[in-house]
C-alpha cells in the first residue's frame, strides 16, 4: 500500500505542474481536476495504511510489487512538450496504476484493501478516458 502512495503522490505532483504550467482554462481545469482526485485517492491510501497492520494482506508479495512499481515509476517529472504531451504522459501514468492496482487487488485477502482498490480502478478508468478524450480534444 506504501507503494501505490508513493504513486498517487507522484500523479498528484505532476498534474499540479501541469496545472500551473499552462494559461488555456481548459487545459488547466483537466490538470486541476486530476491533482484533486489523485490527493482524494492519498487521503483513501493514507487511510488504509494508518488501519493496517500487514500491509495489506499480501504476504510473500512485496519483491513483485516494488518490481513492478519500479517499472512505472517515474524516477524524476519528465520534461513535458507541450499539453498533448503531458497528457499522454497522464495517460501511461493512469494504464500503469490500473496494472498496478489489479496486481494488489489480486493478491491481497483483506476485503477492505479490496474495497479500496475497486473504487480506486473505477477511478482510474475514468481518468484514462478522460485524459483520451481530452487530448482528441486538443488534435
Amino acid at each position: 500500500m506504501r507503494i501505490a502512495l508513493q504513486m498517487e503522490e507522484k500523479g498528484r505532483e505532476f498534474y499540479r505542474r501541469q496545472e500551473e504550467r499552462y494559461d488555456k482554462p481548459e487545459v488547466k481545469d483537466i490538470f486541476h481536476r486530476l491533482a484533486g482526485e489523485e490527493e482524494e485517492h492519498i487521503k483513501i491510501f493514507s487511510h488504509l495504511l494508518g488501519e493496517l497492520e500487514d500491509d495489506a494482506g499480501i504476504a510473500g508479495e512485496e519483491e513483485y510489487l516494488q518490481t513492478l512499481a519500479d517499472l512505472f515509476r517515474l524516477p524524476e517529472l519528465p520534461a513535458v512538450d507541450g499539453p498533448a504531451d503531458a497528457l499522454a504522459i497522464g495517460i501511461q501514468m493512469e494504464k500503469d496504476a490500473i496494472l498496478f492496482y489489479s496486481e494488489l487487488y489480486s493478491k491481497t485477502d483483506s476485503e477492505k484493501v479490496k474495497e479500496a482498490l475497486s473504487r480506486l480502478l473505477e477511478e482510474e478508468k475514468k481518468h484514462l478516458v478522460e485524459l483520451r478524450e481530452s487530448m482528441e480534444e486538443l488534435s
